[in-house]
């Protein structure tokens, strides 16, 4: 089960014994358009369900907020549409991120 943080900073919270993991929703999002970007991953050939997942992941829009007493500016994800896959992937590539860590753990892996 995951949870989003958005105080927390850094390295997912894997607590096995709870079976939770804790990660910042931001910070996560922007790993997994990372991986995306800078093609860590093969996607099938153009497909209906292919299409589907480009249009949940772009369905994620990143947005900076402003709060209007302090003037501290924030960089947020938004949803503009269904985000199953965006979702989906996001946990999917947190996953893999770890166990290559635990395989590899002089790689840093992105």
């Amino acid at each position: 089960m995951n949870f989003f943080n958005e105080n927390q900073r850094g390295a997912a919270d894997w607590d096995h014994r709870t079976q939770i993991v804790k990660v910042n929703r931001t910070e996560a999002l922007d790993a997994s358009r990372e991986a995306v970007r800078h093609q860590r991953l093969i996607l099938p050939r153009q497909s209906p369900i292919v299409a589907e997942f480009a249009r949940h992941m772009a369905a994620d829009a990143k947005t900076l907020d402003e709060d209007p007493d302090t003037g501290a500016q924030k960089y947020r994800y938004i949803r503009t549409g269904p985000d199953h896959f965006s979702l989906a992937f996001t946990y999917a590539w947190m996953a893999a991120r770890r166990y290559m860590e635990a395989i590899e753990p002089r790689l840093i892996w992105i």
